[in-house]
């Protein structure tokens, strides 16, 4: 009985080892680099914070958000609360622009100051959204939001 022992923990030890060798020359995958878009499809995913802040480290002047099923201005995601919250932070303005008639009207500043989040964790994360404003364009009738766009300070300001 010690000999069948020892014969199947060598085999077991031979197995191993060649799995670990396999496994040492199979081809290595690198991290998918995430490219910059000037519109992003918003869903409800880490995947989707990764790809706008790439997005908006991006050399766009604007960067726009695209929804495919309807969210109101009374059930904002908190995924995109976390984003006009950090607009905020950064010194950043978050306005509600309506789209109907009064095209190009600008609305009171939407509050969306959400409770603080961890700086360390968040800031490589939402570091991007630092130099951008958000205008949040939404049907005046139903509050259906239709598109965000975050454009960078210096263009909102020198438009005023």
């Amino acid at each position: 009985m010690f000999h069948t022992t020892k014969t199947f923990m060598s085999l077991a030890a031979a197995v191993l080892l060649c799995a670990a060798l396999l496994a040492a020359c199979a081809p290595k995958k690198h991290p998918a680099v995430i490219e910059p878009l000037e519109q992003v499809e918003f869903f409800d995913s880490a995947s989707f914070d990764k790809q706008l802040s790439a997005s908006l480290a991006g050399d766009y002047p604007a960067v726009t958000l695209v929804f495919p099923a309807a969210i109101t201005l009374n059930s904002i995601p908190k995924r995109l609360d976390n984003w006009f919250s950090k607009v905020a932070e950064y010194g950043g303005s978050v306005k509600l622009v309506p789209v109907s008639q009064d095209k190009g009207v600008f609305s009171e500043v939407l509050s969306m100051l959400v409770a603080a989040y961890d700086y360390l964790k968040d800031i490589a994360l939402y570091s991007p959204v630092e130099d951008y404003n958000a205008l949040v364009f939404y049907q005046k009738g139903n509050g259906i939001i239709d598109k965000v766009v975050f454009e960078r300070k210096e263009q909102t300001q020198s438009d005023n």
